[in-house]
């Protein structure tokens, strides 16, 4: 059976397209206190440069500016980009950011469920090569499955559904895996943070999808100006604890459960005449998928090879 995994995203204002957003003042969400990654965005983003550079791709000429939620911004961007990464603070110095490529749809993702295991604790301290370790037993039958398994993005409570009593993770999309990107590091890396930090690896690694051909967007981006509109067309996971904890793995079960709440809303998105995308294929796809199950843990791997018939089609 094929492993799927969620994939958290920083909210976008235009379809995580890979652009900077085109009024990023008004993206409010990217900032917030459960963004992704952490507090990265907050932190580090320019404001005045991407009102300078909005709606232009990320890392395009004439500013070169690369937005600080380039691990999440080209999750359905169909041209290739760029990421980058400073090193955390703790480093002091002992290394340099790094940047490196990324191709339509990707997404960069992190278990970080396995960085404070029990395993890691036993000495009694974070032992960082035991980390490495752990993520690299989590991406490795994720490698395997590639073509085969599906890859499920949501956004953490940092997004225009929460409220301050009710903070909701939301289901934006799914695709077929079609690769996952290797392991990265910092540039210049000291030999004191190599020896204490895992080589100064970076906490993320790509995952590029088969979208559009093999995937689905929920158009959030098309309604944010109508809010009943918007909470019309949104999916709660009805089980939360499959969005925790950054990227995580996913049984065929999960993966089923999460397909039926977004055909339901494919039908919805058909419905009210919505042409972001083939609501009519993926509709056909999605209910195949759902009745050959059965809710039977042996389905997806089984129907993955019809892929012009299944769910993910567009």
């Amino acid at each position: 059976m094929p492993t799927h995994i969620t994939a958290r995203l920083a909210w976008h204002n235009d379809g995580w397209n890979g652009t900077v957003c085109r009024q990023p003042e008004r993206n409010t969400y990217c900032t917030g206190a459960k963004s992704y990654p952490g507090d990265v965005i907050a932190r580090e983003r320019d404001l005045a440069n991407e009102q300078r550079c909005a709606g232009c791709l990320g890392a395009a000429p004439p500013e070169q500016y690369v937005p600080p939620c380039s691990y999440s911004f080209n999750a359905f961007g169909p041209h290739e980009t760029v990421a980058r990464s400073n090193p955390p603070d703790f480093f002091y110095g002992g290394a340099e950011a790094t940047e490196w490529s990324l191709a339509p749809a990707t997404v960069c993702v992190w278990p970080y469920e396995a960085m404070y295991d029990d395993e890691v604790k036993a000495q009694g301290f974070l032992d960082n090569d035991r980390r490495r370790e752990l993520t690299l037993k989590f991406f490795k039958p994720i490698e395997e499955d590639r073509g085969q398994n599906l890859v499920f993005y949501y956004a953490n409570y940092s997004n225009p559904f929460s409220e301050e009593d009710a903070q909701c993770y939301v289901l934006i999309g799914v695709s077929r895996i079609q690769e996952i990107g290797k392991e990265l590091f910092y540039e210049n890396v000291s030999e004191r943070i190599a020896e204490r930090y895992a080589g100064g690896v970076v906490w993320a690694r790509t995952v590029t999808s088969r979208y559009p051909e093999e995937g689905l967007r929920l158009p959030y981006h098309r309604y944010l100006e109508d809010p009943e509109r918007l909470r019309d067309i949104a999916v709660f996971p009805e089980d939360p604890s499959l969005c925790k904890y950054g990227s995580k793995h996913l049984s065929d079960d999960d993966a089923i459960g999460l397909l039926e709440q977004l055909l339901a809303k494919v039908r919805f998105l058909r419905e009210i005449g919505d042409d972001s995308e083939n609501w009519g294929l993926a509709k056909s796809g999605c209910s195949e998928l759902s009745r050959s199950s059965g809710r039977s843990a042996g389905c997806i791997p089984v129907c993955c090879g019809r892929c012009k018939q299944l769910v993910l089609n567009r």
